[in-house]
């Protein structure tokens, strides 16, 4: 099967007038008199206040759709990414039901992670074929932090959005059983196409920590999981795999975004995700959108259709910036990390420049 393939190619039935609430629904045209920058700013806030109260109306269960070729794909992809998963360790397959199950109670009378995973992909494909598109999702930015993304997202046009961060709204934890439903509540309300942006916390993944955090090729990059941030990574880790799963198989555009140095790309689940859907990793430099460090970045997305555009995030390393860290060797051979507290932290956080360069790839993405 070519997973590439997907939804695209497949017609949509029926599509009705049904709207969605109210929080939903797009800004009205601004006038010229109106300040900008304070339209974003209410907008911003807006957006980020969402949470799975804001999409009842796309997340009913007891609704079944008409659309046997929509059905047969996600069956079929479901199923072949079960099969690949084992072919692999099967982490996926052991983990993802009780997640779905602490999202979605109910599901525990399911009688496999198959079925779980069938009837969370039919919400989607009922919304798309019952609800109007303009009350669908551009994008969602998940672990937004200062939501520059966001906001220049909004800027480029695209209103109908979502910005996710537990600093904006406890219902937006990805570890907590309201959060895992807004999120995948924020996927399934999503039109074809629509951005959905990964910046899951990396502290616990990136060289700096790895003194600490123990993450080897010899336990499979889980690290040391007696210490309680290193397994939060982890878990955060299997939801991110999850949810770039169930956004590419039901047509949309999932990224993830990591410093280079980071190995949470490595842990098996969001690995089988990404070799399974044959994502590719562009490597790029804050530092090139007016970022106080160079801070090189790994972007993943997909290998090809629309989302093969956002390569063209690529820069080369700029020069005359520091380094977040640098490496050096301790007494007994073993390697050495040290950071710029500071500047780590503000580095944390994307620049405008590179908001607006994802906006602009993606505004090419939506005209194609």
């Amino acid at each position: 099967m070519d997973q590439q393939a997907g939804l695209a190619f497949l017609p949509v039935m029926v599509l009705s007038t049904v709207t969605a609430s109210a929080s939903l629904q797009g800004p009205s045209a601004a006038s010229e008199d109106d300040d900008q920058e304070k339209w974003l700013d209410d907008k911003l806030q807006q957006i980020s206040s969402l949470d799975f109260y804001d999409f009842l109306a796309f997340s009913k269960f007891n609704r079944r759709v008409d659309w046997p070729e929509g059905l047969h794909h996600v069956k079929s992809t479901c199923q072949d990414f079960l099969d690949f998963d084992q072919e692999n360790g099967g982490r996926a397959s052991k983990v993802w039901p009780s997640f779905l199950c602490e999202a979605y109670p109910f599901l525990r009378g399911a009688t496999s992670c198959l079925e779980m995973m069938v009837l969370v992909a039919e919400r989607f494909l009922f919304n798309l074929v019952n609800f109007n598109e303009l009350d669908q999702l551009e994008f969602v930015e998940f672990c937004a932090g200062r939501a520059h993304l966001s906001r220049e997202m909004l800027r480029q046009g695209f209103h109908q959005g979502a910005s996710v961060d537990i600093l904006f709204h406890p219902h937006h934890d990805m570890l907590s059983s309201k959060g895992l439903r807004t999120w995948f509540d924020m996927v399934v309300a999503s039109r074809r196409k629509s951005l959905h942006w990964f910046a899951t916390r990396c502290s616990s993944f990136v060289p700096l920590c790895i003194s600490q955090s123990m993450r080897y090729e010899e336990n499979s990059f889980y690290g040391d999981r007696s210490r309680p941030w290193v397994e939060q990574g982890n878990l955060q880790q299997e939801v991110t795999a999850m949810m770039m799963f169930f956004s590419f198989l039901l047509d949309c555009i999932p990224v993830l975004e990591q410093p280079t140095g980071s190995v949470l790309p490595k842990l098996p689940s969001l690995r089988n995700v990404l070799w399974f859907f044959d994502f590719k990793k562009t490597v790029t430099y804050m530092g090139s959108f007016a970022g106080p460090t160079s801070k090189p970045l790994q972007i993943w997305h997909p290998s090809s259709g629309p989302g093969s555009l956002f390569a063209a995030i690529a820069r080369p390393r700029p020069d005359g910036l520091d380094n977040l860290a640098s490496s050096g060797q301790s007494w007994d051979g073993s390697h050495t990390y040290t950071g710029n507290k500071e500047m780590l932290i503000e580095s944390e956080h994307y620049t405008p420049e590179f908001g607006a360069c994802v906006a602009q790839i993606y505004e090419q993405i939506r005209a194609s």
